[in-house]
């Protein structure tokens, strides 16, 4: 949220710079992000001076050049060579002096210098308004009036403005400071001074001819609204166009402007309407009706879900309540008389109806963050002076629908409760005096009393939310330090699987992988024949987000497909994510892990023959991720399956793609229930290698010879490996020899020749029970 210092300080009576304002607010709890200085002009106008030229005559080597000379006030006339075609004696013009940096549009920024240009020296620029910011003519210098005073800065002569700007980012629980008035506030309280409330239109005026109804109370507890007659619709003054743009806001013309001032000064949202093009004298609140439609003031046409709240008249819908209006009833230089609301829309519709159309405005962040529901007159109040000073017109009637009045939350708090809670001791004065200027009443006060809090304060529940109002304004840097900390160090479950997590990540990432981050909501139409499964939605935004994704697939496949679409050929995804099918009892949630390839596993190279990746660099990449997860038997862990062809069609994908879905919770369930990692001295004794050379038949395989050491528990076998497999003459057909060196070894001495022999007998033995012939 951007705040203008200078609109501040005519809220707030203070003395403070805005960087100690910028400092006390950040350690209070509203946060400044950024604090810039502003100009109306960028750049403003430094080291630009009001010139007259003297003389002007051709330059003797261009036909396109002048030279000229220029005072500048400063009993020197400057020669300046000057390329513009409308230059000539006389003339009040502005010079960029030696020194001043200048911005030329489509040509970049530039120092001006002393320069000889064609041989004739040059002592700064004569600028057109591009190159001062002032406009957007290039086609000659700009010409002054007669009157210009030679050797005035340009800055003062076009009354260049410059502002402090704080950009403050707003929480969610601060929608009370989402306005200059609401910063002020907290100023006030922080530097304990005063508000000064801007002018608002006083008086008594008729009831107006409209009537307000609100389909539910809940959607709107109030709207005040205001005819005004004859205006004109002119551009607002210059003071208010300069605030606006200061905080980012082009102004359009002197009611909207208004309407843009006061939502920025007081926070609440206001919109003007056409009145002239209101279908009647009712304006209703309702919810919209399925298949309705209207262009906003984006010119963009909506189509209604019927779960949008709506502003309308006795026809047709006005405007999306808290967040647009309509593009018809729109204020244009046409306009005679307007229709003003000022409302308190329901927070949870408002954002509803935003996210439903994706319109993120100014209204809708401060409704969905809660207004002030006593300050709805008061700003309507506010805008009707500034249009009424500036655009004339006359107040026609007035009407307020606020059926339930507001009564105040009221919070009994405790000065000894609020030591403990705090641990500082806080006066009752100070207490008071915070309380006070953030605009809660306070009760009769002895240890204990009560506290009334304000309408624009929401979420404020019970007495801890008081505490802690008063220790940010306070300062947490004045609570004292007990010297010691004691703390409770939880037991955090679930670690090792989130590390495991992590290095699976790292692992794939630095082979290649991108990870990725799908929607969770998906079409049926990726459900794959399970339709009866789906997680299906009650209001879906649309279609193509009607159910909770049933596979992480789906939405690799699309992110595939938009790669190849920009050339990237060679598909390399994983995703961790969750999915959802309808269980026995309830939505079953389950955590994936998805993993894609296709295309080819190299770049193109003059070195390497590319090949497309198949079935067994899928399994090769399984084997590494489970090998980082320290796991050995994970077959009931994964599913891997090549992507059906229905499906890469509808994607329009060519080529092989491959898929394996890892379940993430299973993997987690093994992780945190594996036996802890036990530590071990390395062996003091040195090993004893003996090798044995098998001969069996082709097609055993060697879990079957592991299988025989195994039933044999040789008590000294330290570990084992194959080192050579052998087929061919001299050996039979149909026969293969496979050399296993073993290694034997004991903790507590050198293994004698005699064990180990033994050893290496009882292992032969019960190989050549099982066939195999032993090699010598």
């Amino acid at each position: 949220m951007i705040i203008s210092f200078s609109w501040l300080k005519e809220l707030v009576k203070t003395d403070a710079s805005a960087q100690e304002i910028a400092d006390r607010l950040s350690v209070s709890g509203l946060e400044v992000e950024h604090l810039d200085h502003w100009e109306s002009v960028k750049g403003g106008l430094k080291g630009f001076v009001i010139g007259q030229v003297v003389d002007c005559a051709k330059h003797p080597n261009a036909d396109k050049l002048s030279v000229t000379k220029v005072d500048i006030g400063t009993g020197e006339l400057q020669p300046i060579v000057c390329g513009a075609p409308n230059v000539a004696a006389g003339q009040k013009v502005v010079v960029a002096t030696v020194g001043t940096d200048v911005t030329v549009p489509g040509k970049g920024s530039f120092t001006i210098g002393e320069a000889k240009i064609r041989g004739e020296i040059s002592r700064g620029m004569i600028c057109a308004e591009d190159e001062m910011g002032l406009g957007n003519s290039h086609d000659g210098i700009m010409v002054l009036p007669e009157n210009a005073p030679v050797g005035q800065r340009a800055a003062e002569y076009f009354g260049v403005h410059s502002d402090e700007i704080l950009e403050i980012g707003l929480t969610a629980n601060r929608g009370d400071a989402a306005s200059h008035l609401g910063v002020a506030r907290d100023v006030a309280a922080l530097f304990e001074t005063t508000i000064q409330m801007p002018k608002i239109l006083e008086g008594s005026f008729e009831n107006s001819a409209y009537s307000i109804e609100v389909e539910n109370l809940e959607f709107c507890t109030r709207y005040v609204g205001l005819e005004i007659e004859n205006v004109k619709v002119v551009a607002s003054p210059e003071w208010m166009q300069i605030r606006l743009r200061a905080i980012g806001i082009e102004p359009k013309n002197m009611i909207v402007d208004a309407t843009n001032y006061v939502l920025h000064e007081l926070g609440q949202p206001l919109h003007a309407f056409d009145a002239d093009k209101i279908n009647g004298k009712t304006i209703r609140v309702r919810k919209a009706v399925s298949g309705e439609k209207f262009h906003t003031l984006d010119k963009q046409e909506r189509e209604l879900t019927g779960n949008e709240l709506l502003i309308a008249d006795e026809k047709e819908p006005i405007g999306f309540a808290g967040v647009m209006g309509e593009l018809h009833t729109a204020v244009n230089e046409n306009t005679r008389n307007i229709f003003l609301e000022s409302a308190c829309f329901h927070a949870g519709m408002v954002r509803k109806t935003a996210r439903i159309h994706q319109l993120n405005t100014d209204a809708s962040f401060r409704f969905e963050r809660g207004t002030d529901i006593e300050i709805c007159e008061v700003a309507a109040m506010r805008a009707a002076a500034l249009i009424l000073e500036y655009a004339g017109g006359e107040i026609k009637g007035i009407t307020d629908y606020y059926p339930t009045k507001f009564q105040p939350k009221k919070i009994n708090i405790s000065i000894s409760k609020l030591a403990k809670f705090s641990g500082a001791n806080i006066s009752e004065k100070d207490v008071k005096k915070i309380l006070s200027h953030l605009g809660f009443a306070i009760g009769a006060a002895q240890d204990q009393f009560e506290v009334s809090v304000p309408s624009w304060c929401h979420g404020m529940d019970g007495e801890q939310d008081i505490y802690e109002e008063i220790m940010r304004i306070y300062g947490y840097d004045k609570i004292p330090f007990s010297g010691k900390i004691t703390a409770s160090m939880p037991v955090m479950k679930g670690l090792e699987s989130v590390r495991r997590r992590d290095s699976v990540a790292s692992y794939l990432t630095g082979n290649g992988f991108f990870e990725i981050l799908n929607n969770s909501l998906s079409s049926v139409q990726w459900m794959e024949g399970n339709e009866e499964d789906a997680v299906v939605l009650t209001n879906p935004l649309s279609a193509d987000m009607a159910v909770m994704r049933g596979s992480l697939l789906p939405g690799m496949a699309h992110a595939a497909a938009y790669n190849r679409n920009r050339k990237n050929h060679n598909i390399r995804f994983f995703e961790f994510g969750r999915i959802y099918e309808k269980g026995k009892v309830g939505i079953v949630e389950s955590e994936i892990l998805g993993i894609l390839i296709g295309g080819y596993g190299t770049e193109e190279s003059w070195e390497l023959k590319q090949k497309e990746m198949d079935f067994y660099d899928a399994k090769s990449i399984l084997n590494n991720v489970f090998g980082v997860l320290g796991i050995s038997d994970w077959k009931d862990m994964v599913v891997l399956k090549e992507v059906p062809s229905g499906m890469l069609k509808k994607m329009d994908l060519q080529g092989e793609f491959w898929y394996a879905e890892i379940f993430w919770d299973k993997v987690k369930a093994f992780i945190e229930n594996k036996p802890g990692v036990k530590l071990q001295a390395p062996p003091k004794f040195p090993f004893m290698r003996r090798d044995l050379s098998l001969v069996v038949d082709k097609g055993m395989l060697f879990s079957e010879i592991n299988a025989v050491i195994e039933a044999e528990k040789i008590a000294h076998l330290k570990n084992m490996n194959v080192f050579d497999v052998f087929e061919g003459k001299p050996l039979d057909e149909g026969k293969k020899a496979i050399a296993i060196a073993f290694y034997l070894g004991a903790e507590d001495g050198t293994l004698t020749d005699e064990i180990a022999d033994g050893s290496m007998k009882k292992l032969m033995k019960a190989f050549e029970a099982k066939g195999a012939v032993i090699r010598k």
